[in-house]
């Protein structure tokens, strides 16, 4: 990219809002990370169209749902390593889990991961 005239920031920025006007995003924060090393991270918009707060790259946001992605592959990853196992019972992981069911015993990583443990939602 050297020699081109436009730094990889400069096009990032370009693409982000490019996209952010194509699919009507109010805001949205990024980071580039090469390897372990976090190259640069930024906000993008607004948290909240009716104030107008803007967004930086430490603004916290309410990740919900999501959040099972990076949960699931950080398994995988300590799985493919050899350092867990999904048919692991979660009481061997946490093995001060407070529990009152004897049916907690028997869910494993894997129950967890498929949504198949039993355990009721949490509100």
């Amino acid at each position: 990219m050297e020699g081109s005239g436009t730094s990889l920031k400069d096009k990032v920025d370009a693409l982000v809002i490019h996209k952010m006007n194509e699919y009507n995003i109010p805001g949205l924060t990024i980071g580039l990370v090469v390897g372990d090393s976090l190259l640069d991270s930024r906000g993008y918009g607004v948290r909240d169209i009716d104030y107008a707060n803007p967004i930086t790259e430490n603004t916290v946001f309410h990740t919900a749902s999501i959040s099972k992605l990076f949960t699931a592959q950080a398994v995988v990853r300590l799985v493919e390593k050899g350092q867990l196992s999904l048919d692991t019972p979660v009481i061997d992981i946490v093995p001060t889990l407070n529990y009152q069911e004897q049916r907690v015993a028997a869910i494993t990583v894997r129950s967890l991961l498929n949504h198949t443990s039993g355990l009721p939602d949490v509100s």
